[in-house]
């Protein structure tokens, strides 16, 4: 699952693109989202990667590895890091979906 997130400042959104390829790098299926409020990068990428992994548990998918573009997302996803900012509390969020939607995923 990889995902991407643009943004805005002339109409004050923020746009997700995710998209899911196979175990070979093919295309299967992609969706598009949009925040009307412009935020951050980091903020912005963490809510990608929450509409990401409801996606994917609608889909009722599994073994699934998402792709990140900023690496303090991956370290915050990786380990437990207890941040009380609003990065903080949505990855929170993002991780306690995961273990519980998932059985196997990586980030």
């Amino acid at each position: 699952m990889h995902r991407d997130a643009s943004f805005s400042s002339s109409t004050n959104k923020v746009g997700v693109v995710m998209w899911i390829r196979d175990e070979e790098g093919c295309f299967v299926l992609a969706k598009t989202t949009w925040h009307i409020t412009l935020c951050s990068i980091d903020i912005g990428e963490a809510l990608g990667l929450h509409h990401a992994i409801c996606w994917v548990h609608e889909l009722q998918l599994q073994n699934v590895d998402f792709e990140v573009e900023l690496k303090c997302v991956a370290d915050y996803f990786n380990r437990d890091n207890g941040d009380i900012t609003e990065f903080g509390v949505i990855m929170d969020s993002n991780r306690h979906y995961c273990s519980f939607f998932f059985t196997k995923l990586s980030c």
